[in-house]
């Protein structure tokens, strides 16, 4: 089981955009962005 504590859809967001190879560390407001989901990232 994931622990996705913490992590918003942002970070969901920028999980997907490193996945394709956009190097983006925010999406939408920076203030609610922690960066991406490494667990998610194989």
């Amino acid at each position: 089981m994931l622990d996705l504590s913490g992590k918003t859809v942002g970070d969901l967001h920028v999980t997907l955009l490193n996945a394709f190879g956009i190097p983006d560390k925010t999406f939408g407001n920076p203030a609610y962005t922690t960066g991406p989901i490494t667990a998610l990232v194989a």
